[in-house]
This record gives structure tokens, C-alpha cells and sequence, in this order.
């Protein structure tokens, strides 16, 4: 899982949450300020292994970057 930024806010949606499948593939993505989203983001911080850090450091950015928060072991 990984949060992706980029420079388009506070305009656009500058910031995503995007969760893999098993192939790697992303399954799902969401912006960030989405309906609910802090149900689904408490459940996923809850995940063991959650990057606390990373997640902070993807919410205060403002440049095009990804940001892995967390990986299934």
C-alpha cells in the first residue's frame, strides 16, 4: 500500500491512497477526503507494520512523490 502525491492541490486531488493485490496490481484507489474515508484509513493503520511516519510525511507533501506505508509480510 502506498499513498501517492503530487502538486495539483489545493485544486485537485493531490493526494491518493492506492492498495495492491497480490499481483501487484493496484485493486484499489481512493482520493484522499473521499466519503468515509477515515473508516477505511482505521482499519488500514491498524494493519501491523503500518509506516506511521511515511503516512505523515505523505500528508504535509506537496511534490509529486509515493510514499509505502505499508506491505504485506
Amino acid at each position: 500500500m502506498v499513498i501517492e502525491t503530487d502538486d495539483s492541490g489545493p485544486w485537485g486531488a493531490d493526494l491518493w491512497w492506492l492498495l495492491f493485490g497480490a499481483d501487484d496490481l493496484v485493486a484499489v484507489a481512493f482520493p484522499g477526503g473521499a466519503t468515509d474515508e477515515q473508516i477505511v484509513i482505521d482499519q488500514l493503520m491498524a494493519l501491523p507494520g503500518f509506516d506511521f511516519e511515511a503516512m505523515t510525511r505523505a500528508m504535509s507533501s506537496t511534490d509529486v512523490a509515493v510514499f509505502p506505508v505499508w506491505r504485506a509480510a
